[in-house]
């Protein structure tokens, strides 16, 4: 499991919002070979399954920090916060009383057995974490989606998993998310994987995976909202250099290393930078999704994605100050959005 489980004495828990959850994991005993030429073996999985698994299915995938927990969920006693519980549960955007919706972990390399390794970094594909989500949706008996939504690093999953099995799909929702990433944003990826490697070599995992995730941030939150939330305010005592965004930074980064894995980071971070579809083989039905102020897809790459799909793909825009992170805030508009296009 990637991020901790949140525990809270039982009288705490509210369990009226609570979604039925089936959490496990699956083990795949078989070498796999990855895209890029590298081999895991004794790979485990860990997904959730919300919902009734008679009805149709929707896998949803988030980020590269996002866990298969998309709802609130109850763990056998343990409390788990859904990444996306604004939007899934029973009566919601993504309503259970009509679909069952399943998520992963990702594909990390933490959990497997790393085989002919050529250097440091695991070289795991977008199409790989396809193939990943479709060993557990054969393993759940689910022949095809009726919908994926993806966001950020999942919808460059779910652009793999369109590309790679197109009759395991009737329609894709990517969010925030391009045909591969800018050389600006590949570059600002490989200098926190630089200060990462630097960090680990030097027993400061924890201090450089917080370093990482802070300049990380810089590309997930707009220019317009950190402006207008910290206006470069400075420090009113003389003797301190610091400043209201740093802080900001740091609380938020720290919290994030407390329970993440650099080498986790190292590898899904490389992996944003080695995506590549090609849109012109995604059959899909298929809505792009850009959001306002996004640093890391912008606007008119988004729209250009929709292009070279071609007629199977529609555009649509998020408003958001946030920038990329308005996947995680822009609920009203996403439940909208998400009510439009799945058939209740």
């Amino acid at each position: 499991m990637s991020t901790a489980l949140k525990q809270l004495p039982l009288e705490r828990q509210p369990t009226s919002h609570l979604s039925k959850c089936v959490s496990n994991s699956l083990k795949i005993a078989e070498t796999m070979d990855l895209t890029f030429g590298d081999q895991i073996s004794s790979t485990n999985v860990s997904y959730s399954l919300y919902g009734d698994l008679s009805k149709p299915a929707i896998a949803v995938l988030g980020g590269i920090s996002a866990n298969q927990y998309v709802a609130n969920t109850d763990i056998q006693g343990t409390y788990v916060d859904g990444w996306w519980d604004k939007l899934v549960g029973y009566g919601k955007a993504i309503d259970l009383e009509q679909y069952c919706v399943v998520s992963i972990d990702y594909l990390d390399g933490q959990s497997s057995q790393w085989l002919n390794a050529k250097d440091d970094s695991l070289k795991i594909s977008t199409f790989d974490q396809a193939t990943i989500l479709d060993r557990v949706l054969k393993h759940l008996k689910i022949s095809k989606l009726a919908c994926l939504i993806g966001a950020s690093y999942g919808g460059m999953v779910g652009l793999a998993f369109a590309q790679k099995f197109p009759n395991k799909l009737d329609q894709l929702i990517a969010i925030g998310c391009t045909e591969l990433s800018s050389a600006k944003n590949t570059a600002f990826r490989s200098l926190q994987r630089q200060i990462l490697a630097f960090a680990i070599q030097n027993n400061q995992e924890k201090q450089g995976l917080a370093l990482a995730r802070s300049l990380a941030m810089l590309g997930y939150r707009g220019e317009a909202e950190l402006e207008s939330r910290f206006k470069n305010q400075i420090c009113d005592k003389q003797k301190s250099a610091t400043f209201p965004i740093t802080d900001y930074l740091k609380l938020q980064a720290d919290k994030f290393a407390s329970h993440f894995s650099a080498k986790r980071f190292i590898n899904l971070s490389l992996s944003v930078d080695l995506h590549k579809i090609d849109p012109q083989k995604i059959s899909t039905d298929c809505l792009c999704v850009g959001i306002q102020n996004d640093l890391i897809a912008p606007i008119e790459q988004v729209k250009n994605l929709a292009s070279n799909i071609g007629q199977n793909a529609t555009f649509s825009e998020l408003k958001s100050s946030v920038g990329h992170d308005g996947f995680l805030k822009e609920f009203d508009q996403l439940a909208q959005l998400f009510k439009s296009r799945l058939e209740y």
